[in-house]
């Protein structure tokens, strides 16, 4: 019999049973021959027959990615990941400068307010005189003094803060403070007292309405303390949004408006001033 697969021809039998006679060809698969009565278990086949297994069987690849496959695949992705996101950044960052924008706020109004209590209301505070030039322009130099001066005087003791110093930017020296989440703040004598809060502490792109924000000290006004152009924006919030774009300064006005939140129809200003 084993001669006869080998041969790939079944021998001649008869088999009652099955009601056949004849010789069989056989395909060229991998032939499986179970003997009559097989011990251990498996499956039984009458003599002389055989199961058929067919090459796939044996030929069946795995499935998997080809290398070219997975290299158009991860274009795909980097596409997708450079279209978006430098939007999710950008939301990103704006969160966090209203979160810093609002905690400022609330630790600025509440060291004013402390301060009131032992030097009285900021109206009678001594707010220094602006000092000019024989030519009439703003000496830069000694008014930066005047607010450092000022603030010893009234917000010093009232704030927390981990350093101070003068740092040179525009051609002159701007006395600062940085505060323990690493934001800083830079006071300057004008007409007010004025505030310009960075809430990425001095990272890029240190523009005026993206990460640097104006505020005003008045003792003549209400609030004492606000954003800068805050009663502008509250007269008309479309004149505000058009001034935000050429006088990056008023932006803060804006925001205060809008509870410190980034809205869509915010005006990143379109000339970029670092201070003003």
């Amino acid at each position: 019999f084993t001669k006869c697969v080998k041969n790939n021809v079944l021998p001649l039998r008869e088999d009652r049973n099955l009601g056949f006679r004849g010789g069989v060809k056989i395909n060229h698969y991998p032939l499986h021959i179970y003997p009559l009565n097989m011990k251990g278990g498996g499956t039984i086949v009458p003599e002389g027959f055989v199961e058929q297994i067919h090459p796939s069987t044996f030929t069946r690849r795995k499935a998997a990615f080809t290398l070219a496959e997975v290299l158009i695949t991860l274009g795909i992705i980097g596409i997708v990941a450079a279209m978006t996101l430098p939007s999710i950044i950008q939301k990103q960052n704006q969160k966090e400068a209203t979160s810093r924008l609002k905690k400022f706020y609330s630790v600025m109004s509440q060291a004013i307010m402390l301060s009131e209590v032992d030097n009285g209301p900021v109206q009678y505070w001594d707010k220094p005189d602006q000092i000019f030039e024989e030519d009439g322009s703003f000496n830069t130099a000694q008014n930066d003094k005047r607010a450092e001066v000022f603030y010893d005087k009234y917000l010093a003791k009232y704030l927390k803060i981990t350093s101070r110093d003068y740092l040179r930017e525009d051609s002159r020296f701007r006395f600062y403070t940085k505060f323990p989440d690493g934001s800083m703040a830079w006071y300057g004598n004008g007409s007010c007292i004025d505030i310009i809060y960075d809430y990425n502490g001095g990272k890029k792109p240190n523009l005026l309405g993206y990460d640097r924000f104006s505020f005003l000290l008045c003792k003549d006004r209400k609030p004492v303390f606000a954003g800068f152009n805050l009663n502008v924006a509250k007269e008309s919030r479309t004149e505000a949004i058009e001034t935000c774009k050429t006088k990056p300064q008023t932006c803060t006005g804006i925001l205060q408006l809008d509870n410190w939140e980034f809205k869509p129809d915010y005006s990143w200003p379109t000339v970029k001033k670092s201070t003003y």
